[in-house]
């Protein structure tokens, strides 16, 4: 399988753009021979925190492997005793971490709960400041204007399934299988949203209106 690489580190003083990854990526979608990237990246999330959101908000075209998407935050533990970690919110421990620790937030509930693993299947409390100090807002985020008003459903396409996020090229929530039938409500700037209440947006390029009912 043909792959490119890319640098995405600071080297001697010296670090690309996010419009320079940007570019590479593009350039690297548009060939047809080209079928996968492999980007060399020294620094961490927090060390580049703008080329790594360029790398994962960028949005491929080709048929090629989803890249995956960087943790929308981070989680420092405060606690001197440290936190558990729990199998789902509320739910059983499966593991503990010390203080000073650092994890990954890949996704938060409503009741301020925050995902630290892709699987969602470790979870912490980041509800208490106290405890957990947190490098996104844990508070949800701001709703779209109220409409319950469907304007068709639809299925979506990719065999590789379709990311919902949370505003237009904004983080990602959780990804959809490929034939999974959606509503839609609202439709902006080639995004549709997803949920009558609650800002939930995919890229409407990747759906197929449905022309029968596909709900009960």
């Amino acid at each position: 399988m043909p792959v490119v690489a890319g640098e995405m580190y600071v080297e001697l003083g010296v670090k690309p753009t996010p419009e320079q990854v940007t570019e590479f990526l593009s350039a690297a979608d548009a060939d047809p021979f080209i079928r996968g990237v492999l980007m060399w990246a020294a620094d961490d999330t927090q060390t580049t925190p703008e080329l790594w959101q360029a790398f994962s908000l960028y949005q491929w075209k080709s048929d090629g492997p989803q890249i995956p998407a960087q943790p929308i935050g981070w989680a420092k533990i405060k606690a001197p005793r440290g936190v558990w970690i729990r199998s789902s919110p509320h739910g059983a421990k499966v593991g503990a971490l010390a203080k000073a620790e650092l994890a990954p937030i890949w996704s938060v509930t409503d009741t301020r709960w925050g995902a630290i693993s892709k699987g969602a299947d470790q979870w912490i409390f980041l509800g208490d400041p106290k405890l957990v100090e947190s490098t996104l807002a844990t508070s949800t985020p701001a709703l779209p204007p109220a409409s319950a008003q469907e304007l068709y459903q639809a299925r979506v396409v990719p065999a590789r399934g379709l990311n919902v996020r949370d505003a237009i090229q904004g983080h990602v929530l959780r990804a959809l299988v490929c034939n999974t039938i959606v509503r839609v409500y609202e439709e902006r700037k080639g995004w549709a949203r997803i949920h009558p209440l609650k800002s939930e947006w995919v890229n409407a390029v990747y759906l197929s209106k449905v022309v029968e009912p596909a709900f009960a």
